[in-house]
């Protein structure tokens, strides 16, 4: 049944017993109306999540790159000086490389 058809004033006067009913035929219908805006919620959250910038952009910041990692800044400028990452220059910027990030995290599921 349809929210809207539920929720229009009735003129004709309810029992309570009939009152109750209906409040309990509402509930109903709102509750079945979160969860499927729940729903679309997560989808729409998913879909955001993988078309992010940043999933596919070929530098990424030091921040960015440690956030993926899950890693702080200075743990991943350690691993750009060792040579685990690769980094690069951008004026004063320090970014890492799409291609060495995912190699290095293929590293750690391989071993």
């Amino acid at each position: 049944m349809e929210l809207t058809s539920l929720t229009k004033p009735s003129t004709d006067k309810l029992s309570p017993a009939a009152a109750l009913a209906r409040l309990r035929q509402i509930e109903g219908a709102m509750s079945a109306a979160v969860h499927e805006l729940s729903t679309l919620r997560a989808e729409m959250e998913k879909t955001m999540v993988s078309a992010s910038p940043s999933s596919s952009a070929s530098l990424l910041t030091v921040e960015e790159a440690a956030a993926e990692l899950r890693v702080g800044r200075t743990t991943v400028f350690n691993m750009i000086q060792s040579g685990d990452l690769r980094g690069v220059r951008l004026g004063k910027k320090r970014c890492v490389t799409r291609a060495s990030l995912d190699a290095f995290v293929a590293s750690l599921s391989a071993a």
